[in-house]
Order: C-alpha cells, then structure tokens, then sequence
C-alpha cells in the first residue's frame, strides 16, 4: 500500500419512474414513452437510468439545493484553501467536470479513491459524502458524467463507460499514475466493475450496486419486456467484479428497495468470493438506498472506507 496524504420501479403497471433514490421525489413517464423510444432507435434504458441536472459552476460546500449526507459536513474541518482542484477531462468531444481533493500533489508514491457518483442530478449532490472520501486521508477523485454538473453532452451507458475509461486515462497521465482505488455508488457501480474488469485497479468499493442491466429490468417490468428490447449489451457488474480478482468491499442496505441486496449486492459478493476465496467484504446497514454512511455512523464510515485502502 502506498503513503496517505492528510427510483427506478414500477408503480402498478403503467408507471415508470428513474432510478435515482426511494427517498426522493420520484419522476414519472408513461410506459409507452419507453416503447416508443425502443421503436424509435433510442435506449429506453437510458432515460430511466440517468438523471443529471446542469449546473453553470459548483458551489460545494456552499450549495443550497438538495445534497445527500449535508448534514455530515457539520463534522468534517473547514476545507483548506487550495485542496479543491477543478479538472476538466475530454471524453470524445465532451468535457467532463471533475474535482480532485488533496492535500498535496498527487504522484505514483499515493493511493487516489476514484468516486464514481450515482444517477443523481451532479457532484454537489453527492459533495459531502466526496468529503467524506477525502478524510479517509487518501485523495478523491470525483467526476460528474456528460449531462452531469458542467460537464457538456448527455449520457447513456456506453458513454458512462467511455466515461469511466477516460477519467483513468487522466490519473495515469496527469496524476502521476497514483495507485488507484476505484469506489461506485448505485448506478456508478456499472461503470466501477467495468473498470475493476478491465484496469485491475488495487481495490474495489461498491455502494448499493445493482447486479446487472438485465436484473434491474426483470426487476422492474418481470419478464413481460425482454431485457435487450431496452439495450444492445447488458454490463454485468456481479461478472465483471468476479473477472477482476481485485479486492472487494460491499457497502449495502437491507432496507434498501431500489437495489434489494438479495438479488443484488449478495450476488455480487458470492459471485466474487467463489471465484476469488478471501478478498471479499461487506458491511450492512438495516437502512435504505441512501442510509449507508449515516447509519453506519460518519465517523464509522470514514473509518471502515480508511482500513479497506490501508489494508491493500
């Protein structure tokens, strides 16, 4: 280990809602909307999965409109002037947001946690839980998809991926090549287990992941609608996690209804553990979608997210 720097468901049977938290406002489209973008050529997967909301600049700590985790910054230390760098990262002919939180300059001596953010709205939604990440000690990378924040463009889940892919591209070649953590939350899970698959980063967190494209559609429509009517490929995160051999810690809730862990992050893990004995984990917390660290304690969170990375 390297030195540390100081929803979507149905309702009844003709209502369709995004993925985005059972504790939020939910946003409807009729059925038949999704139909006709599949008879269209569009992905109706696509706009039930992503919800991202333009943002003209950040406001971090600052920001007034809806942020999970606020209340956790009343915990953390005020951030110090010059640890929140603003990057901007080209994928195609897109440019993505990001900020990177450090201490200091990042180089192939550190350990960087990369912070792949769920389908909500951009990253001052998700700024306090990114601080939450950086007072592991370690440095956190956190990137808002195209659509997202101020990123430029629109995502669908080749281009979530495309994302993923070029934001790695940028620690190797503008961050010194830091040893990588890769952490996802909810929808960002697809994009952290494709890149466990395909970069071998040294760990893996995974918040509430969802299992696979395919099960969150027989999830939600049964099998009245056949999982590839509504997308080309599926990405399988229970297979491409058991394919990367990396190490690998499951944050999940019992509660939770977006992503049920029975038939999500259980099969992740159990999955990962036949075909790599021993380097699986998983912390539970009797709470929903978005419970994870206010339940296990912030204090807790940091902690238990600290020893992970330590202990690669």
């Amino acid at each position: 280990m390297r030195r540390c720097s100081t929803g979507c468901s149905i309702g009844g049977r003709y209502k369709l809602s995004y993925f985005r938290s059972e504790s939020k406002k939910v946003y409807t489209v009729p059925v038949l909307v999704a139909v006709l973008a599949v008879l269209q050529g569009g992905c109706a997967v696509d706009f039930v999965l992503f919800n991202g909301q333009h943002l003209d600049s950040y406001s971090y700590d600052a920001y007034a409109g809806e942020m999970l985790d606020r209340e956790a910054l009343g915990s953390l230390d005020p951030v110090v002037p010059g640890v929140i760098r603003e990057v901007q990262i080209t994928s195609g002919t897109e440019r993505l947001a990001a900020v990177l939180l450090a201490d200091s300059d990042v180089g192939s001596d550190d350990t960087l946690i990369v912070f792949f953010h769920g389908s909500a709205e951009h990253l001052d939604y998700y700024w306090a839980r990114s601080r939450l990440l950086h007072a592991t000690g370690y440095p956190t990378l956190v990137v808002d998809y195209r659509g997202y924040g101020v990123s430029t463009g629109s995502t669908d889940v080749p281009s979530l991926l495309e994302d993923a892919r070029v934001t790695l591209d940028f620690v190797d070649s503008e961050l010194g090549a830091p040893e990588v953590v890769v952490y996802g939350n909810s929808i960002g899970c697809l994009a952290a287990g494709r890149m466990a698959e395909e970069r071998r980063p040294v760990g893996l967190i995974l918040e509430v992941p969802p299992n696979s494209l395919e099960t969150m559609v027989v999830d939600q429509f049964g099998t009245n609608v056949p999982p590839e009517a509504l997308f080309e490929r599926d990405v399988s995160v229970r297979d491409d996690v058991a394919a990367s051999g990396v190490p690998l810690l499951v944050l999940a809730a019992d509660a939770d209804a977006v992503f049920p862990p029975v038939r999500h992050a259980d099969r992740i893990l159990a999955h990962h553990e036949e075909h790599n004995p021993g380097l699986s984990d998983i912390e539970r917390v009797p709470g929903g979608h978005d419970d994870v660290p206010r339940l296990l304690g912030y204090d807790a969170y940091v902690e238990r997210v600290r020893a992970f990375v330590g202990g690669l």
